[in-house]
């Protein structure tokens, strides 16, 4: 089931595709993977398993495809991971899709059928990055159509079997611009967010970084996200910056609101 998310309600129908499951013994020996698609679970999302009488773990992730992941079961659970794939340079610069996790320790006794349910969660994350130039008069109008680039930066793209970070390349999303007028709007796909990540929004004006900030501290600041609970059940974050150019070319980055929550009326955003 899925129901952490927003609503707190099983979005398991709407948002999943197909599962991949992988399935250890007791002894955390890899048995089986078994690929799902929706349409073959029973009423409920059910799924029976043929096992012999004993302890396992099943592994489940949700609407990988080849070409985005490569998922290594392993020998051991121990050995299982996710790892998005990218080129050397570590661009990411494609949608990996609605890719959720869930994990499960299953019991099989002599006595009949037991149920045991798998709790998905997210990985995926939506974040859209609007950035308003306020500024009266652009002095960069004349060199660009679209003088800002935006990226977000770090190393998410690996999991272990309990969707921990594992060690991993890093990455460096590029986002889908939409510009209108002074306001340029990044559109960012990108896996799981953590409260001690090291994900990066960077902004560049004409190729020179003129703000950096750490995307978890930042959305902290919205006090309906306290921790990685939040970033869990939340997979979808607006952040609004005003943007102004200075005299002698500095800029001054504003930011205005987060998701639903305005921070201009705390006193902060600087």
């Amino acid at each position: 089931m899925y129901t952490k998310n927003v609503d707190n309600v099983c979005h398991f129908q709407e948002q999943v595709e197909h599962l991949d499951l992988y399935l250890y013994d007791g002894n955390d020996k890899f048995i089986k993977k078994q690929y799902l698609p929706t349409n073959a679970l029973s009423e409920g999302s059910r799924l029976l398993l043929d096992l012999a009488p004993g302890n396992y773990t099943a592994v489940v992730w949700a609407n990988v495809k080849e070409e985005h992941f490569a998922c290594t079961p392993g020998a051991t659970l121990q050995d299982m991971k996710l790892d998005l794939k990218c080129p050397e340079d570590g661009h990411v610069t494609t949608d990996p899709g609605e890719i959720l996790h869930g994990i499960a320790s299953v019991t099989i006794t002599e006595f009949g059928d037991q149920e045991h349910v798998v709790s998905m969660i997210k990985n995926t994350n939506r974040v859209h990055i609007v950035l308003e130039d306020i500024t009266p008069i652009s002095s960069y109008s004349a060199f660009s159509d679209n003088p800002y680039s935006l990226a977000i930066t770090g190393s998410n793209g690996s999991y272990n079997y309990d969707n921990t970070l594992a060690d991993g390349a890093a990455l460096n999303y590029i986002p889908q611009y939409t510009i209108a007028g002074n306001t340029t709007q990044a559109d960012f796909t990108i896996l799981r967010i953590r409260e001690n990540d090291d994900l990066q929004l960077t902004i560049q004006a004409n190729g020179k970084e003129i703000h950096t900030e750490r995307l978890a501290t930042r959305l902290m600041e919205n006090p309906r996200i306290n921790g990685n609970d939040d970033f869990d059940r939340i997979d979808d974050y607006t952040l609004h910056y005003h943007l102004i150019q200075k005299e002698d070319g500095a800029h001054v980055v504003t930011l205005i609101s987060i998701n639903d929550w305005d921070v201009t009326h705390t006193g902060g955003g600087i």
